[in-house]
């Protein structure tokens, strides 16, 4: 079968059916990793705006294949979709070490919400550095008890606020590229 018949065929495949028909044979495999197929993956499969100019950003100034972005970008926007975002309803001063002060309207990614009586909810606002969040939020081990953050410039972007003081966001408010809705 020629190669761009072949190559016509794996653009209408998904990623995973792509990968699957790579591990058939070299000439497959050959195919399968052509940079284009997988930028036309990418382009349609990363939804996110933020997400999607970062991805852009790093394609025209790195060296990079778009099979690789491809993985980043869509594994980001998963964990991303997995995230609870919640947005202050009321302004909060921290009355003890660990808290962190929320002005309404403040958005914040929700890591962990106390388990003994769900009063506390330990948050990080979604405006700081990205980089600076914990990897694995979901270790509770990991996590500080409240009273136990030092009052670092660090403890205002993560710290305990009172659960009545935030109001979870939907997903489907989350803006998608190409939409012109925002965060309400």
């Amino acid at each position: 079968m020629p190669v761009i018949v072949v190559c016509r065929i794996f653009s209408a495949l998904s990623a995973r059916e792509l990968c699957t028909c790579s591990l058939v044979c070299h000439e497959f495999a050959k195919i399968a990793a052509i940079d284009n197929l997988w930028e036309t993956k990418a382009m349609e499969e990363v939804t996110v705006e933020g997400l999607y100019v970062g991805m852009l950003h790093e394609s025209a100034t790195l060296q990079t294949s778009w099979k690789n972005l491809y993985k980043k970008y869509v594994s980001k926007q998963m964990a991303l979709h997995e995230k609870r975002i919640a947005r202050a309803v009321y302004d909060y001063q921290p009355r003890g070490v660990g808290e962190t002060a929320l002005s309404k309207g403040d958005m914040v990614q929700v890591v962990h919400v106390d388990e003994k009586n769900e009063v506390w909810c330990l948050i990080e606002r979604l405006d700081q550095d990205s980089n600076s969040k914990a990897e694995d939020q979901s270790a509770v081990e990991d996590l500080p008890q409240r009273g136990e953050i030092e009052s670092t410039a660090n403890a205002n972007a993560r710290g305990w606020v009172p659960s009545g003081y935030l109001e979870e966001i939907p997903r489907k408010y989350i803006r998608k590229r190409g939409e012109d809705d925002t965060l309400i």
